[in-house]
């Protein structure tokens, strides 16, 4: 029998794209959507349209910001909140206080995930709008910090992913001895280093910026990690980390508190390799 070539639907794959957009960022505007998927902007409001009414995303409307809907296991129940949502505000306070930009980030597969920022509010110059982008586990601050602070069981499982990848920002992970060296400092100064030259996405690329992160925990287990970063050669790393490691674990403890008190979608933090 013949195959018969089918014709993909372009406006069904824009649309999609849209949707997938909205569920990795959890909480978006159409400017943010726009920037992400290069769409037009006519394009966009299309498919949110259509996503809306269809119950597959929700918005509040007073902010034009979209989010995943009941068919997407959001908006279920009004007391439902995101990290996302809790930390908006926690990151304002500590952008506040230290003037410097944070990220939150929640584990993906063997990736982090950043899904709220303050880059934003600093006066330090770095990519405003970094949400949706995915450091390693190996390379980033936030990785790092997720890493030694895991469980003991979880930890292991996601070495073993990482030693299986054929990504380059998981080769490290077969040199078991740097693994346990590297983690075992983290543990020990309380934080996790950016490597130096890493960047977590390819626009990134500029002033060299140097980050530490800590872990957001509830019992043992991590939810989240928090930064900070900084313009490197202005402070070298034990001296920053002095300076501002008190307020970045105040940030971790209000969100890891802010968990507690409210009922939060850790969906994120799926141990699956993706």
């Amino acid at each position: 029998m013949r195959e018969t070539k089918v014709k993909s639907v372009r406006a069904l794959e824009r649309g999609l794209l849209v949707l997938e957009t909205i569920k990795t960022l959890g909480s978006v505007n159409l400017a943010e959507l726009h920037n992400r998927t290069s769409l037009p902007r006519a394009t966009i409001l299309r498919s949110l349209r259509t996503l809306q009414e269809s119950g597959w995303i929700t918005s509040r409307g007073n902010e034009a910001e979209y989010r995943p809907g009941p068919k997407l296991g959001g908006a279920t129940a009004p007391s439902k909140v995101s990290i996302a949502d809790l930390s908006a505000p926690v990151l304002q306070k500590l952008t506040k206080a230290v003037n410097l930009p944070a990220d939150v980030a929640v584990r993906r597969g063997t990736r982090m995930l950043i899904i709220q920022s303050s880059r934003h509010l600093a006066s330090f110059p770095i990519n405003a709008r970094p949400e949706g982008r995915q450091p390693c586990l190996l390379r980033s601050a936030l990785g790092r910090a997720y890493l030694a602070f895991c469980p003991d069981d979880e930890r292991k499982q996601l070495i073993n992913l990482l030693e299986q990848s054929t990504d380059p920002d998981d080769r490290p992970a077969g040199v078991r001895k740097w693994v346990d060296r590297m983690l075992a400092e983290c543990r020990q100064q309380g934080y996790g280093i950016r490597e130096a030259d890493y960047w977590a996405g390819a626009e990134d690329f500029g002033a060299e910026v140097s980050a530490i992160a800590v872990p957001v925990k509830i019992d043992e287990r991590v939810i989240a990690c928090v930064n900070l970063m900084w313009a490197t050669g202005t402070k070298n790393v034990r001296d920053f980390a002095q300076e501002n490691l008190p307020a970045l674990r105040v940030a971790a403890d209000d969100l890891a508190l802010a968990c507690k008190q409210k009922p939060s979608s850790l969906s994120h933090t799926a141990l699956a390799s993706h």
